[in-house]
């Protein structure tokens, strides 16, 4: 299945507050910000997806996790 690519008009430019904090991190500060944020979207997708569907396993909110977190289409 191809990939779903973002829409170019939902993406906003960075604020310039947080552009500024931004530039006072390191190259490794930033890519553990990445991975802290990737770990909270995934424990967010995994709540809503067990308080929608309480009767899947483990490896079925694991697939849908992972579905949803690589722009797979419906």
């Amino acid at each position: 299945m191809p990939k779903r690519m973002p829409n170019s008009k939902q993406i906003e430019a960075v604020d310039d507050d947080v552009a500024a904090v931004l530039k006072t991190k390191t190259t490794w500060e930033r890519a553990e910000m990445i991975f802290d944020a990737n770990d909270t979207m995934r424990l967010l997708i995994e709540s809503h997806l067990r308080t929608l569907h309480p009767d899947w396993d483990d490896g079925q909110v694991s697939a849908e996790i992972a579905r949803r977190m690589l722009y797979e289409a419906d």
